[in-house]
């Protein structure tokens, strides 16, 4: 299933200018969505009784959640480029930080994240 993130947000840049065009009196949104996609993705959402319905199942269907260990690393270890000014390496932190799923955590837990992530950032071995 290759149709990822990038499709999904396609697909609804693509609807949305559609049904922007569109006579908006009685518009029937879930089939202009089942005409927009393949037979194949229809499927999915043969189904759904409204338009966010679809949308909702086609989200869970294609866009695959961050792995938030994998992200806290990614922004653990971006270094400043060279031609990079401190605003952009800042927006650009600021940027990563948001698949990290930051949350109010107890200092018990905020201390296990940080060893884990240092554990993960720190690896050198490829041996289990």
């Amino acid at each position: 299933q290759q149709f990822g993130v990038q499709r999904v947000a396609s697909l609804e840049a693509n609807l949305r200018e559609l049904l922007s065009v569109l006579p908006q009196e009685n518009l029937d949104k879930l089939s202009v969505l089942a005409n927009f996609v393949s037979p194949t993705i229809f499927q999915h959402i043969e189904d759904s009784t409204d338009y966010d319905a679809a949308m909702e199942i086609l989200e869970s269907l294609f866009i695959k959640p961050k792995n938030e260990i994998f992200a806290r690393h990614v922004l653990a270890t971006r270094r400043q480029q060279p031609s990079e000014t401190l605003d952009e390496y800042l927006q650009a932190l600021k940027t990563l930080s948001k698949d990290c799923n930051f949350k109010n955590v107890t200092a018990a837990l905020y201390c296990e994240e940080s060893i884990r992530d240092a554990f993960i950032t720190g690896l050198q071995s490829s041996h289990c």
